[in-house]
């Protein structure tokens, strides 16, 4: 009959320490997640939710542009990654993500091949403009402009085009830089195709 008391004392020990272990975790997981999104809007998040509802949040900053301030929200969505402006209000600005070769729209891939001419293609980008920065806000863009940016090396150097989605199928380069990474705005003094 002892034994079975005592055995009854360490189950339940080891079942009170395993609660209070999983508990630990478990806030430890939920200050991680607010620590993800410190300063999300109630507007900002319902905005984030209703347009990507299955993804989650993995870091949160702040930006701006043009006077506006914005949250950029990096989701993960189906084991893709997102990079999402949100603003306060809860108006998307862009949403960029990165896509494969595969996935580009025809008339965009026509337009990369024919452009790159067999150079190493390092990074292809997807850009939706859903809000544009206007009068310190974002305002929608309807319908959203898709566009997509295509970084490369050539003979070494650095490159990168962009192409819109136009109407139709069609699509059209909007700009080509040698020499240049398009991780930062140096793209001012480059070559536009415009």
């Amino acid at each position: 009959m002892e034994d079975l008391t005592m055995t009854s004392i360490r189950r339940t020990l080891w079942a009170t320490a395993l609660t209070a272990i999983c508990g630990c975790l478990a806030a430890v997981g939920a200050d991680e997640a607010a620590e993800k999104a410190p300063l999300l809007t109630a507007a900002a998040q319902q905005a984030i939710l209703k347009a990507f509802p299955a993804a989650t949040i993995d870091e949160v900053d702040t930006e701006s542009e043009d006077g506006v301030e914005y949250f950029e929200v990096e989701l993960e969505q189906a084991g893709k990654k997102l990079d999402v402006e949100v603003s306060a209000e809860g108006v998307i600005g862009e949403v960029g993500s990165a896509v494969q070769m595969e996935e580009l729209p025809e008339a965009v891939a026509k337009i990369v091949v024919d452009t790159t001419k067999g150079a190493r293609i390092t990074r292809v980008e997807k850009h939706e403009v859903r809000g544009v920065a206007k009068d310190g806000k974002f305002v929608p863009v309807t319908p959203p402009e898709v566009g997509f940016e295509v970084k490369y090396t050539v003979n070494g150097r650095p490159a990168f085009i962009h192409v819109k989605e136009a109407e139709a199928g069609t699509a059209r380069l909007t700009k080509l830089v040698i020499g240049k990474t398009g991780d930062d705005d140096d793209a001012d003094d480059a070559d536009d195709a415009d």
